[in-house]
């Protein structure tokens, strides 16, 4: 058996006018907190998961919540078919709110701690949750991955001749915003560039998602074992990184 992690990234949906309010000020005094020290009121537990997750959170911009703290709830309403419960300073019992999300069961997986993240006026909740796994022993084929620079993924595989390409849309996007950048870093258009940043690590995060779930359905299908290729390559040579991070590199958070 073997312990597996994954995070969930949530978008909170249907809040009313007093739910992000609500957010929005345990959110915005939680970053006060950790910038200054100075507690202008913030659920005292979430001071305590700082403390614990200070880096990660100072890091991302959220607010960190452990598993004692977040329920997550199946109650397939019109809205969202999971809902969440956050606790709020100064409000008794918590803000319900709905889960928005990619299909995924979460009864079947343990929930450990979370992040709260505000961007561009909406909020996030990733959700990290684990489980154990049987590891099987005997497989019928092997997909070997490999990354690089041109392409955000190239596998071969034993049950196929044709080597698949990954990426295409994903190089030419961080290539188009990479240049857009660039012309409005010579405009001085600082908001511009940073909200054209969210928008591109939206779309490219999409399509690496998107990559890494046909690797692994294709896996599935022939039972195959996947191997990831050495990438320490890449980073040796400086020029080579760099290009690499800026076609293929994926910002979870950020």
């Amino acid at each position: 058996m073997k312990e597996v992690r994954k995070t969930i990234k949530c978008k909170l949906i249907g809040l009313t006018k007093r739910k992000r309010e609500l957010l929005n000020r345990e959110y915005d005094n939680f970053q006060h907190w950790l910038e200054t020290g100075e507690d202008r009121g913030v659920y005292s537990a979430y001071k305590q998961d700082a403390k614990w997750l200070y880096n990660k959170a100072k890091r991302m911009k959220g607010v960190p919540i452990r598993k004692d703290l977040i329920d997550i709830q199946r109650r397939d309403t019109k809205i969202a078919e999971y809902w969440a419960r956050i606790r709020v300073k100064g409000v008794r019992g918590v803000v319900k709110v709905a889960l928005a999300h990619q299909p995924f069961n979460f009864e079947e997986w343990e929930v450990c701690e979370s992040l709260l993240i505000r961007r561009d006026d909406d909020f996030y909740l990733y959700v990290t949750v684990k489980k154990e796994v049987e590891l099987k022993e005997e497989y019928s084929s092997i997909i070997a991955i490999d990354i690089g620079a041109r392409w955000a993924a190239v596998s071969v595989a034993r049950h196929r001749s044709k080597p698949k390409f990954y990426g295409k849309r994903v190089r030419e996007l961080r290539g188009k915003y990479f240049w857009l950048r660039r012309k409005l870093g010579r405009e001085k258009k600082l908001r511009a560039i940073k909200k054209i940043g969210h928008k591109e690590r939206r779309i490219v995060n999409d399509g690496l998602h998107k990559i890494a779930k046909e690797i692994v359905d294709e896996a599935e299908r022939h039972n195959a074992i996947i191997a990831i290729g050495d990438l320490k390559g890449i980073r040796s040579n400086k020029r080579r990184g760099r290009m690499a991070n800026r076609k293929v590199e994926c910002h979870p958070i950020n």
